[in-house]
């Protein structure tokens, strides 16, 4: 069963508050787990991902 969230509302929320909550990260290891994921889908992991290696998002609890 896929998750009950769209992964642009978590980039968005993510982006706008500029932190990376557990139940944020959590979500996009389950959509990452699905396999059923986009290549556009992808790309918006690969940037949150790359934002918080650059600094640009911190992670938090």
């Amino acid at each position: 069963m896929f998750p009950q969230f769209s992964l642009d509302e978590v980039f968005a929320n993510v982006w706008t508050s500029g932190c990376l909550t557990r139940s944020h990260r959590q979500a996009l290891m389950s959509a990452l787990l699905h396999n059923g994921l986009t290549l556009e889908e992808r790309n918006l992991i690969d940037r949150l991902v790359y934002a918080v290696r650059r600094g640009w998002l911190r992670l938090s609890e």
